[in-house]
């Protein structure tokens, strides 16, 4: 029986495929997980994937917002992601919520910056 692979080591591969632009990596990962029928970790890997960008410079930054972001709303996400955690390369994966009414939520790996309009009233009613 062979050895089971960490999470941390899936991931610190994908990462490093990923930062030399094997995007492809991806597709191994997943074929990697439902062969040795992990899928359920799927989630939990691509978190570990992030993380591992994370180390090496590159954040991906979950980005909530009522409405699509502007080119100016996207600089500033991008200067304070960079000015929050010494990143030299920022991908945003935006996500529009309406029920977030205003304001912005940024999800980094660790980290949430959470400053909506729904946050706030959610505070008011604890």
């Amino acid at each position: 029986m062979a050895d089971r692979i960490s999470r941390r080591k899936i991931a610190k591969y994908a990462a490093a495929e990923i930062a030399a632009g094997n995007i492809e990596a991806l597709d191994e990962v997943a074929a990697h997980l439902i062969d040795t029928q992990r899928s359920k970790e799927a989630e939990l890997v691509a978190r570990d994937i992030e993380a591992a960008l994370a180390e090496s410079g590159e954040v991906i930054a979950t980005v909530t917002t009522a409405r699509k972001l502007t080119g100016e709303s996207r600089s500033a996400v991008k200067s304070y992601v960079i000015r929050v955690t010494g990143a030299n390369k920022v991908i945003i994966r935006e996500t529009v919520d309406p029920s977030v009414i205003g304001g912005v939520k940024i999800a980094l790996p660790g980290r949430l910056l959470d400053t909506t309009v729904a946050a706030k009233l959610e505070k008011l009613t604890v």
